[in-house]
């Protein structure tokens, strides 16, 4: 009878293990990605193309013509990002195979006690 018990409380916590797993897995993806002298819009297509991310930019407030050279080797999503917006205040959400990019909001006037 304990033997009954014990294989379906194994199985559960196969199942748990395995479901916490595969998020993490996914967040730890390493990629390698490399333009050189491309725009940010060029640069965003090919992440696209590469990596298969789908990428939404609020671009009015963001220079997407600006020239970037990005080479990143076995790094994250995270580090291809940080290279080709380099310089320009953005913010990003990354969710699941889903980039969303904002202008950062600038920090709040510090109040200055006189």
């Amino acid at each position: 009878m304990e033997t009954n018990l014990r294989n379906p409380l194994r199985f559960v916590c196969l199942m748990l293990l395995f479901l916490l797993s595969v998020p993490l897995g996914a967040a730890a993806q390493k990629i390698s990605f490399s333009v050189h002298d491309a725009t940010v819009k060029e640069a965003m297509a090919a992440l696209n193309r590469q990596a298969h991310y789908s990428v939404v930019i609020k671009a009015e407030s963001i220079d997407m013509m600006r020239r970037v050279t990005v080479s990143v080797q076995d790094g994250t999503i995270e580090e291809v990002l940080d290279g080709i917006f380099a310089g320009q205040e953005v913010t990003y959400t990354i969710d699941d195979h889903n980039i969303s990019v904002v202008k950062a909001c600038p920090p709040p006037p510090s109040k200055i006690a006189c």
